[in-house]
């Protein structure tokens, strides 16, 4: 079986079929895996990058990670509060509207 796309869909694909006796081959046009979620240093520290961030504190989430290899670089947060960098200071960030 090919699974074309080594982002998190295409990777969660992969390990369900692989965990039901399928060979698979994930194909991937880009330089890493993982689609457009990934580390970057931004102003010397490594941040979460891309569409989306993953939180680190749900268990499921944490445990998949670790089974597709990638969670090598995983750090737990230090708070679930939103902050914004803006002009050279991290503000918090107002509370959405419901």
């Amino acid at each position: 079986m090919v699974v074309v796309g080594g982002g998190l869909a295409g990777l969660v694909t992969a390990r369900a079929l692989a965990t039901v006796g399928v060979d698979v081959t994930v194909c991937e046009a880009g330089s890493v895996l993982g689609g457009k979620l990934r580390l970057a240093e931004v102003a010397g520290h490594r941040v979460d990058v891309g569409a989306e961030a993953m939180l680190a504190v749900r268990p499921e989430g944490v445990d998949l990670l670790r089974d597709l290899g990638a969670a090598d670089e995983l750090v737990s947060p230090t708070t679930t509060s939103a902050s914004i960098w803006s002009r050279c200071a991290l503000v918090t960030a107002p509370p959405a509207h419901e």
